[in-house]
């Protein structure tokens, strides 16, 4: 299956997760695998942020496209940008926030267990 990328819907989201600002959420297919609960392409503007969570019964996935964000890895704080992997496993928490002058893009996948 293909999805085109035209005129692909996508949503504006506020304060997830307890962060700050306006996410852009643009879902990349129609159609899910059964254990697929995201398949989004996700845009902070600088300064934006997704809260801390904490994932139980699930991974989530962060493939970063463009911009430089803060990403907060459990207990830890690193600089991921262009290229970079973040997986956050089920018992893990995550979150992220554009440190960057450009938006931060990145695909975010979460798979069910």
């Amino acid at each position: 299956m293909v999805n085109s990328a035209i005129n692909r819907p996508f949503d504006i989201l506020e304060n997830v997760l307890g962060g700050n600002g306006e996410i852009i959420r643009k879902e990349l297919t129609d159609i899910k695998p059964v254990n697929v609960r995201v398949c989004s392409e996700m845009t902070l503007n600088p300064n934006t942020s997704i809260g801390y969570h904490i994932h139980t019964n699930e991974t989530e996935i962060y493939y970063f496209i463009s911009g430089q964000g803060e990403y907060i890895d459990n207990d830890k704080t690193v600089m991921v940008g262009e290229g970079d992997t973040a997986i956050c496993s089920s018992g893990e928490g995550h979150s992220i926030i554009n440190k960057g002058t450009i938006p931060l893009k990145f695909f975010a996948i979460i798979i069910l267990e």
